[in-house]
């Protein structure tokens, strides 16, 4: 029966993996998130300045106008912050697929040592039985003529 030697480090990368795949999932998924923080933010911008300027059209005090702008500038430096925030993100989720990407080449050569190992081992096993089944046919041909 074949018996891997190497069975429990692979079974530790498989774990290691995992791990690495949750994180890579949550950190996917905090991305997502952060992205539709900044859409919404950039939404809320873009109408902020659509009513500032039918603000414009009409007769309204210079204190809305004023109120406007400084609402603006508030969602614009939120944007700002965002942006910052989605890419640390960015690079935190790139960060995570890259040793997702590891961890899955070193699981990938054990795995592929197994197979080679395994068909070895195989080879090996139908040589045996080659061999015996030859000697059984000569120990049979030596006993027929004698």
């Amino acid at each position: 029966m074949f018996v891997f030697k190497l069975q429990k480090v692979l079974e530790h990368r498989k774990n290691l993996e995992d791990i690495a795949l949750r994180e890579f999932s949550n950190a996917v998924e905090k991305l997502n998130a952060e992205r539709m923080i900044m859409n919404a933010l950039m939404e809320e911008e873009g109408l902020l300045i659509n009513q500032w300027k039918q603000l414009a059209g009409q007769a309204t005090k210079v204190s809305d106008f004023s109120l406007y702008v400084e609402y603006i500038k508030c969602v614009q430096q939120s944007v700002h912050n965002q942006t910052t925030v989605v890419n640390i993100a960015e690079k935190e989720t790139e960060q995570k697929r890259e040793s997702l990407l590891d961890i899955v080449k070193e699981r990938k050569i054990l795995e592929t040592l197994k197979e080679k190992r395994h068909l070895a081992y195989e080879a090996g096993i139908a040589a045996q039985e080659l061999k015996t089944l030859d000697e059984v046919a000569i120990f049979k041909f030596k006993w027929e003529r004698s």
